[in-house]
């Protein structure tokens, strides 16, 4: 889980988001009071993010309910 926004801009090269077809996408998780509750509910349902040499680079979310 990424928490708050970098002071420093990321560099990512363009080239590789276009030829890999990649997609960056970003959501506000929750407000400043509801922040303890969101990281509550990461750990209690076992979300983790998942990578594998498989995946050609591409995270993906499992979700345990």
């Amino acid at each position: 889980m990424f928490v708050g926004q970098p002071l420093d801009p990321i560099p990512i090269p363009r080239f590789l988001l276009i030829f890999r077809d990649v997609n960056i996408k970003g959501s506000l998780l929750s407000n400043t009071l509801d922040f303890p509750d969101v990281c509550e509910l990461v750990v209690e349902k076992d979300i983790e993010d998942y990578h594998a040499g498989s995946h050609a680079g591409k995270l993906v979310a499992l979700v345990s309910w």
